[in-house]
């Protein structure tokens, strides 16, 4: 898609910022615990953030055909509760008070995309249940950088970086998306009981075009960075099956979930139909 700003762009922007973020936070550390944290966490960054960049495009487009995330199942026992760490419990908040920044600036941009990709694959995927969302796409970023391990000063510095830089730079992201939906007339799906006139247009103008939702597919490929191509991204089906996995919201959503209600302002946008 010439002229596109694909979603590899946007991270490999955000690893530019981190690096050079890393570097300058080096030298103003304040013991040499703090210096070893970053200088460890910045050759994280060099050397894998090309592995990272396409197992994070790769989890999205694997999932972009049916438009919801795999969803672990919360614990159900106080024995399986005992095996959830006090750190995916922090990781969990801590993507979630990094989406939250982020929708300041983003939320209606990202609300349109979940909503027109549930349009198109006829799925109910609801807020961080999309791969479209940003909550999927920072849990990816945790997952391959294992930011779990990282010291806290060192994470805080990475989602400070992430919050000014993805809110920028996200923006022709998610505009590209709305291009692409737009392309095809997809719009976010609306209750037949409500709006039942308009509901009625929109499934004449589909009938009209019924191999859109697939070539919108395509399109959203090249969006991603995958140029359009199922597979571009090399990577083993077992690898992107599991790189999926690995992005989607943990078996204690309940608990985290309980715990980010109290944090998380009213009000918030959320990528799922309205």
């Amino acid at each position: 898609m010439p002229g596109g700003f694909h979603a590899s762009a946007c991270l490999e922007a955000l690893f530019d910022a981190t690096q050079t973020a890393l570097k300058e936070q080096r030298l103003q550390a304040r013991s040499n615990v703090e210096v070893q944290g970053c200088e460890e966490f910045l050759r994280l960054c060099i050397a894998h953030r090309g592995r990272v960049v396409a197992q994070t495009i790769s989890a999205i487009l694997d999932l972009l055909p049916v438009g919801i995330t795999p969803q672990a199942t919360a614990p159900s026992s106080e024995s399986e509760w005992q095996l959830v760490d006090d750190a995916e419990v922090e990781e969990m908040l801590e993507a979630r008070r990094l989406v939250r920044q982020l929708r300041e600036q983003l939320g209606t941009l990202e609300w349109r995309s979940c909503a027109r990709l549930n349009a198109t694959t006829g799925a109910h995927a609801r807020d961080r249940e999309s791969p479209l969302s940003l909550e999927f796409m920072i849990r990816c970023l945790q997952a391959r950088l294992h930011l779990r391990e990282q010291l806290p000063v060192v994470r805080e510095h990475f989602y400070a970086v992430a919050a000014r830089e993805l809110a920028v730079v996200l923006q022709a992201y998610f505009k590209q998306l709305d291009t692409v939906f737009a392309e095809f007339e997809i719009e976010p799906r609306v209750e037949p009981d409500v709006h039942p006139l308009l509901q009625r247009q929109r499934e004449r103008r589909a009938a009209l075009k019924p191999d859109a939702p697939y070539q919108a597919i395509q399109q959203l490929r090249a969006v991603e960075g995958g140029n359009g191509q199922p597979g571009s991204i090399s990577e083993p089906n077992a690898g992107r099956a599991l790189a999926a996995q690995q992005c989607a919201s943990p078996g204690l959503v309940s608990r985290a979930t309980a715990a980010a209600a109290r944090s998380e302002r009213p009000g918030a946008v959320a990528a799922t139909e309205r």
